[in-house]
């Protein structure tokens, strides 16, 4: 399917009398737009549409098992690696934080492998979002992971934002029993590694009132 890349035409400065010539070049420029406009939007509104968007976007990971050091204490989730992104970026110092540089309304969904590794008790780990180091109100979630042999949980939480552009955004969690952690596994014979949290961004769309 082709993809027209319109742009307003250069039309010629009108002359001082009326011309036949310089009224059909004219008219032949703003047809040659007409058309490209034309053949566009009939392709956005098409079956295959979609595939001539270009949204912003990011999916990270992390390969590390992440601990805290100590209970009802406030830590960044972490990530140290890209799949694909496209103006939505994971800052390479503070890996923790997802900075988006177009204006507009985000979806930020979360897998987080929670494990425990207390042989007698259960643990609580709850996770929730920050923007530009902000806590966003009402954005936690709580999770009780059990001991053994019941000490795996999977978090599944999503995230709606509005962020303007150069404005990030992160996760963080806490514990009350250090014995809790974020855990990444190796790949397995039969299957590629777990990472210890996923993290996938989308757009939703323009910002709102």
């Amino acid at each position: 399917m082709p993809f027209y890349n319109v742009r307003a035409p250069a039309l010629p400065l009108p002359p001082t009398s009326y011309d036949q010539s310089q009224q059909d070049q004219f008219q032949n420029a703003l047809r040659l737009y007409f058309n490209r406009l034309d053949n566009s939007l009939v392709n956005l509104s098409g079956p295959n549409g979609g595939v001539l968007l270009d949204f912003p976007y990011g999916s990270f990971y992390s390969t590390a098992t992440q601990t805290a050091a100590v209970i009802n204490t406030a830590y960044p989730v972490t990530m140290n690696g890209t799949v694909v992104h496209n103006n939505v970026d994971l800052n390479v110092i503070e890996p923790s934080k997802v900075y988006v540089n177009l204006t507009g309304v985000y979806n930020f969904q979360a897998i987080l492998k929670l494990n425990n590794n207390d042989l007698v008790n259960s643990g609580y780990v709850w996770v929730w979002s920050r923007v530009d180091g902000v806590d966003v109100p009402n954005s936690a979630s709580k999770v009780e992971v059990a001991p053994p042999p019941s000490d795996e949980a999977l978090a599944t939480i999503n995230f709606v934002e509005q962020l303007n552009a150069g404005q990030y955004f992160q996760m963080m969690w806490a514990t009350d029993n250090t014995n809790c952690t974020l855990l990444a596994e190796s790949a397995t014979a039969f299957g590629p590694a777990i990472p210890s949290v996923i993290l996938t961004v989308t757009f939703v769309s323009a910002p709102y009132a």
